[in-house]
């Protein structure tokens, strides 16, 4: 689990780079970029949750093995042993699916709550309208868009103070976020990440894609009409106002933080394509989409740490007999997570096959399908000149 977890912030980080990338070269041409960051966060999620449901059936890796023979169940004995996870990771592991479920869920809680209790809020407001506009005026919250589909303006009751120009281009702005449907984005990118919440390059995605929401309605109010020296300075004064809006609306009022971004932004002209520039840009984002993709899950890295292959060395045992020709046996991993084992000479391989036996007791090797892998306490392996051995030792009170 922990290495899913990993692997899925470098995948989501990954993706995040190439959004940045994209939205560089739409900005310079004056293109909308917000879609960049949606499809960035949807990637994201979705490459998680397709790791973590391909890697669910493959987890019992124990499991797996018990129905395919003594040999390979024992072998797996042996590697859990030396290349296992200690016990306080599996602590840790094992409390990850329930500690991720009560942040997710506490998220998910605050989301719906909020927007539960600003309808409540909203159901006393009086309408009015504004410029032709129908609006909500509340007391202190505002301006911004109320709703997913049919979002209805609010305005707080100081913005009726306001020139009828400035009213006008906050009116604007908002029947901007309305007429694009921005709401529903920013609600369903914040309930997207809360599926993984533990994921910080997803929640740096969703910062980003909040803020180019507000730059690219900032380029189309601008499109509309509305002068841009006077809209700058109109942004620079709601900016310092009080707000109380919450992150998932779309609204005028943001972090003064971002008031920077969007001015260069709006005031920046738009440029010829160049396309050395270009061809680099689509380049980096390519590869670093397909690395991300490409990102393997914790399955496939598990599997691949198993297959490293391990060389277990222990002293002869009193009952063991002494071959006589040049030859090492070695235990592997191979792909799969299924072990076997494999002889291996200095010069050439040799076709010869350990001996085995079952608490000292030499058995013939088509009789391990019978044995039982829950009564195996331990395993020996005897290297050395010639055929080598095998010792089985089975638990208290277990027969062969």
């Amino acid at each position: 689990m922990i290495t899913w977890m990993v692997t899925s912030v470098l995948a989501a980080g990954m993706l995040g780079l190439a959004a940045h990338l994209c939205e560089g070269a739409l900005r310079s041409r004056g293109r909308q970029s917000r879609w960049a960051w949606v499809v960035s966060i949807g990637a994201s999620v979705a490459l998680s949750l397709r790791a973590l449901f391909l890697a669910a059936p493959a987890t019992d890796a124990q499991g797996a093995l018990a129905g395919r023979g003594v040999s390979q169940a024992l072998l797996f004995e042996l590697a859990g042993s030396g290349l296992g996870a200690s016990a306080g990771v599996e602590r840790v592991e094992a409390l990850i699916p329930a500690l991720w479920a009560a942040l997710s869920l506490v998220f998910l809680v605050a989301l719906v709550g909020g927007l539960a209790r600003l309808r409540i809020r909203a159901s006393r407001w009086p309408e009015h309208t504004v410029g032709g506009i129908p609006v909500l005026l509340s007391n202190d919250f505002g301006p911004a868009v109320l709703g997913l589909y049919s979002g209805r303006v609010v305005l707080p009751r100081w913005a009726l103070g306001l020139s009828p120009e400035r009213l006008r281009m906050v009116l604007i702005h908002e029947e901007e976020h309305r007429r694009t449907r921005d709401p529903a984005a920013l609600i369903g990118t914040t309930l997207a990440v809360a599926a993984l919440p533990w994921n910080p390059a997803l929640w740096w995605q969703l910062a980003r894609f909040r803020a180019a929401v507000e730059v690219d309605c900032d380029q189309r109010v601008v499109r509309r009409g509305v002068r841009m020296p006077e809209y700058g300075r109109l942004l620079l004064d709601l900016g310092s106002r009080p707000r109380s809006v919450p992150a998932v609306m779309a609204a005028f009022s943001r972090k003064t933080s971002l008031l920077e971004r969007r001015l260069v932004t709006m005031t920046k002209r738009p440029e010829s394509p160049r396309w050395g520039r270009t061809f680099t840009t689509l380049a980096g984002m390519a590869a670093l989409v397909v690395v991300a993709c490409d990102t393997p899950s914790p399955v496939g890295i598990e599997l691949e740490a198993e297959s490293t292959t391990a060389t277990l060395s222990v002293e002869p045992a009193a009952a063991t007999p002494s071959p006589d020709a040049t030859g090492k046996y070695s235990f592997e991993e191979p792909v799969g997570g299924i072990a076997r084992a494999r002889e291996r000479s200095d010069r050439s391989a040799r076709t010869d096959e350990p001996e085995v036996f079952v608490d000292g007791r030499a058995i013939p090797r088509s009789d391990l399908s019978a044995l039982d892998p829950s009564s195996i306490e331990r395993v020996e392996i005897t290297k050395g000149p010639g055929r080598g051995a095998i010792n089985i030792y089975l638990k208290d009170g277990a027969t062969p």
